[in-house]
């Protein structure tokens, strides 16, 4: 039984210059620039027909809905 892996990363780093920054330092400093890029990385795993997919994003918290619409993105591209 063979055991395929795939991987990836993507750049997801979004800023708008005046944005408040979500837990960075005080409450009225604000976004000036990007000092880190952002990533996403996803970890895909088969063998013998089950499938086991690890996401991390760089991110303070995501909602369930976007985990939901992830899970059904991933289910619909990757039947």
């Amino acid at each position: 039984m063979a055991l395929k892996v795939g991987a990836a990363k993507k750049d997801i780093t979004a800023y708008e210059i005046g944005k408040g920054m979500m837990g960075y330092g005080m409450h009225f400093q604000k976004v000036e620039g990007v000092s880190e890029a952002l990533s996403v990385r996803a970890f895909a795993f088969e063998s013998g027909g089950e499938r086991f997919v690890w996401v991390n994003a760089e991110i303070c918290f995501y909602t369930l809905a976007l985990k939901d619409a992830i899970g059904k993105k991933l289910l619909t591209d990757y039947p």
